[in-house]
């Protein structure tokens, strides 16, 4: 009945925050507690396929995988996220109905970029700022400690990220591997 209970609340934490870019399976989730440590370990997810389709760049991903996510859950002391092993085949968006010119083609992609990079100013500048003050403090919102503590002490590690690119148009693929990425919070 435990473990039932650790698979329910486990899924729906990985639905609620990382929903949105792969597909969670119950049934390949597996998760310990030993004092207070938290640990889930989750084998051979899938990439939605539109999990790239809210951002403004130039291709969508034609199918993905993720081999294997860890994460240990330190309890308010930190939280480290572990990917090893994504395989992303991404595909040219479908733009051949607004371009009639080589100018076209040019000014297109000057406008995709320059909106991309405008995109991560702003994303940038709204992590970056500091939060409104309100004159009354009983009505602001405080996260819960757990919350607070995840995000104060998170760490993520991904490793082994292997991007194909397809060009349907023209039959042309090339890729891409990253060994590592590491971001903390500390």
């Amino acid at each position: 009945m435990l473990e039932w209970l650790k698979q329910r609340v486990i899924s729906w934490f990985l639905s609620r925050y990382v929903g949105r870019w792969i597909h969670v399976d119950k049934n390949k989730l597996h998760g310990e507690t030993q004092g207070s440590v938290w640990s889930l370990e989750v084998n051979d997810l899938l990439l939605r396929k539109d999990c790239l389709n809210d951002y403004d760049i130039p291709f969508t991903l034609r199918s993905g995988t993720v081999k294997h996510m860890k994460i240990l859950w330190k309890d308010k002391h930190s939280v480290h996220i572990k990917v090893d092993t994504i395989f992303m085949v991404l595909q040219s968006r479908q733009l051949e109905h607004l371009i009639t010119s080589p100018e076209q083609k040019k000014d297109l992609e000057r406008q995709i970029k320059q909106a991309l990079l405008e995109q991560w100013d702003s994303q940038l500048d709204g992590v970056l700022a500091p939060a409104p003050v309100e004159e009354d403090t009983s009505k602001q919102k405080v996260p819960p400690d757990a919350y607070r503590a995840m995000l104060d002490k998170l760490e993520v590690t991904i490793s082994n990220i292997h991007l194909c690119f397809y060009e349907s148009k023209s039959d042309k693929t090339f890729g891409s591997h990253i060994d590592c990425i590491t971001l903390k919070n500390a």
